[in-house]
Order: structure tokens, then sequence, then C-alpha cells
């Protein structure tokens, strides 16, 4: 968003330069003015083509506000800040609770990583207490012997199949 927000400075900038200042004045990021814009003429063509530039620098800053991805992958990224969303009405929320949600899952995935490198332990009658991963794996290889012991299994039908 900073970036955009630069550029749009810039092609304000350029706009105000080659003597259009109803260009230079409207927000590209609304979309009634991005509309009304164009029904007006420009001055010259140096000013159309930085208008219809301003113009698809506001719809896609509106694309990108409006996305989830988007706005997930710029609170994770460090470069960008928050603060450029935390401006637009509706979306402080959103962020308040994207990086609620992105910290709670880190910590699941750390407590997960912390029960995986710790040894395994004896349950209270002495009996191995096993980890859901270690059941998966000795499954799978469970299967896999009785793959190549000739048994049939889904998956050995399916490779075979195809």
């Amino acid at each position: 968003m900073d970036s955009h927000i630069d550029l749009l400075d810039g092609l304000n900038d350029a706009i105000g330069a080659v003597g259009d200042p109803e260009g230079e004045q409207f927000d590209a990021r609304k979309q009634k003015q991005r509309e009304d814009v164009k029904t007006k003429p420009a001055p010259n063509e140096t000013a159309k083509g930085l208008r219809e530039m301003k113009t698809k620098l506001g719809t896609f800053a509106e694309q990108a506000i409006g996305n989830n991805t988007t706005v997930l992958a710029a609170l994770l990224h460090p470069q960008l800040r928050v603060d450029a969303f935390e401006k637009v009405p509706g979306v402080a929320e959103r962020c308040r609770k994207g990086m609620q949600n992105v910290s709670e899952i880190i910590t699941n995935l750390e407590l997960k990583a912390t029960a995986a490198t710790q040894p395994e332990q004896l349950g209270p009658t002495g009996t191995e207490v096993i980890s859901p991963l270690s059941e998966a794996r000795r499954n799978r290889e469970r299967r896999g012997q009785l793959v190549a012991e000739g048994g049939t299994t889904l998956h050995a039908t399916v490779g075979k199949s195809i």
C-alpha cells in the first residue's frame, strides 16, 4: 500500500505538471470519481494517459483492500505496514482479527512442534503413548508391507489401474 500511495502521489505531481488540475484532484480510490473523470475530456493526450494510469491504480487499490488474501499477505510481510489498512473504514477490525488468527496459528504450530520433539512417554499403566504422527507413520508402513506382499489397498488398486 505504501508503494501504491507513492505512485499516486507521483502521478498527481505529473498530472499537475501537464496542466490537468481536475485530473490531479480526483480520488482514484472512489469508483464514482473514477467514472466521473472518464466522462470529462483531458486537456492533452499526456494528461489523458496519466488519468487512465491513476484510474487503474485506484481500481487495483480497491480490489486489494477487499481481498482477504492481500490483506493477510500485507499483514505478514515485514516491509508493509498495517497503518495504511487501518485508515480504511471497516478494514481495521479485519486487520486486528487477522493478526489474532495468525498469532493463534503460530502458537498452535509451536506447541505441536514442541510435542513432536519430546521423547515418547509412558502412560499411567506403563503402556507407550503413541503420538498421532507416529501412528500415521506406522499405518503407512503397514499398508506398504501389504502391497509388497500382494495384498490390495485402495492406493495399490488405484496405482495399478493407472
